[in-house]
């Protein structure tokens, strides 16, 4: 089981000593790296990548519990130690990474072949006390340290989140959440720590002569937090176990908002459907080798279009996006300028004249 190599590797067998593992050519980068197998102790190879790196393992297959076929893994013993080269640099060895010689790899391979035999995983092993450091690590991290990883990570992935949404969820860190928990370690967030950001948060007072705080502050503060804290527990390793942001009765905590109700004025819906009509014949253009600027179109364009006109038919009729998304030419009767709406569209369950549908007069 542990004698055999990978499909492929035979070819690469070399007697690996100092002289042998120095003379190892450097593959290509279309190579990637090669791993060379030493043909005396079974699994002990020597993986030579494009950059140069020489790197001695231990490579082992292993048939775990309930799996099929038997499972490859690999054991870094170190890096190639080159003697002669370590002569020619006098003076310089703090400057390098401490490796090993082709014969204290062989040894330790050895070692860990002899322990395989016995029972023991150490790839597992290895990974296991890898993932218990860095989870001692992350207990130390304090919150804002977290949070300035937090608010790198939320302005460079791939749908970054907009500038006027990032300066809000600073302003309610720095001004409701840091001052009480900046220095305490992730680990030790506890529900009470949430409900006590939401208090501090809801009390009104004045900061560099302005007025903040209030029941609304602290919705926003305990909303940015929770965010916040499902982030960390997405990470790897979790810097906290489980958001204890959600674990609070908000409805105890926080206070209920009321949303405003404002209509458009004559002038500024006739505004809006001017800028609707008006919208599709215009477009960017632009490059990295020439500045963007805003073209007048002969045709409007197709997508703007439908855009536009999908937002229209929301105002006038008062549909709901999904309902909107999902019209087709069957739902719609010009001639009694009717849209009958399935049900499957809509969140009604509520029963209507037109057994599965509701209508809308156009």
């Amino acid at each position: 089981m542990l004698d055999r190599p990978a499909p492929g590797e035979g070819k690469n067998r070399r007697h690996l000593d100092q002289a042998t593992v120095r003379a190892l050519p450097r593959p290509t980068k279309d190579q990637g790296s090669v791993l060379y197998l030493d043909d005396e102790v079974p699994g002990f190879c020597c993986q030579v990548s494009y950059g140069g790196t020489k790197t001695f393992r231990l490579r082992y297959r292993r048939q775990d519990a309930g799996a099929v076929r038997p499972k490859w893994f690999s054991v870094a013993i170190g890096e190639f130690q080159d003697d002669n080269r370590a002569k020619a640099m006098p003076g310089k060895a703090s400057r390098r990474k401490v490796g090993v010689t082709a014969l204290q790899a062989r040894e330790r391979a050895v070692e860990l072949r002899n322990a395989i035999k016995g029972g023991a995983h150490p790839a597992l092993e290895l990974r296991a006390r890898h993932a218990e450091v860095e989870a001692k690590a992350a207990q130390g991290v304090s919150v804002r340290e977290a949070f300035q990883r937090y608010l790198t990570a939320i302005q460079s992935r791939r749908s970054p989140m907009r500038a006027a949404s990032v300066a809000k969820v600073i302003g309610s860190f720095e001004l409701h959440i840091l001052p009480m928990l900046g220095d305490r370690p992730m680990a030790s967030l506890t529900k009470a720590d949430i409900q006590a950001v939401a208090a501090a948060a809801a009390r009104p007072r004045r900061r560099k002569g302005r007025q903040v705080g209030g029941s609304v502050a602290a919705n926003r503060a305990v909303a940015h937090l929770s965010a916040f804290l499902t982030w960390c527990t997405k990470q790897e390793p979790p810097l906290i176990a489980v958001n204890v942001a959600r674990m609070i009765d908000r409805s105890e905590v926080l206070a209920d908002e009321h949303a405003r109700e404002r209509y458009l004025t004559t002038e500024e819906w006739n505004a809006l459907m001017r800028e609707l009509d008006d919208r599709p014949y215009w477009a960017t253009r632009g490059s990295r080798f020439a500045p963007t600027r805003t073209v007048r179109l002969e045709r409007p364009n197709l997508r703007t279009l439908v855009s536009c006109e999908a937002i229209r038919l929301s105002l006038l009729t008062g549909a709901r996006k999904g309902e909107v998304y999902r019209m087709r030419w069957q739902d719609i009767d010009l001639d009694a300028r009717l849209w009958s709406k399935p049900r499957s569209t809509t969140k009604s369950s509520v029963p209507t004249p037109y057994d599965s549908e509701n209508t809308v007069e156009m």
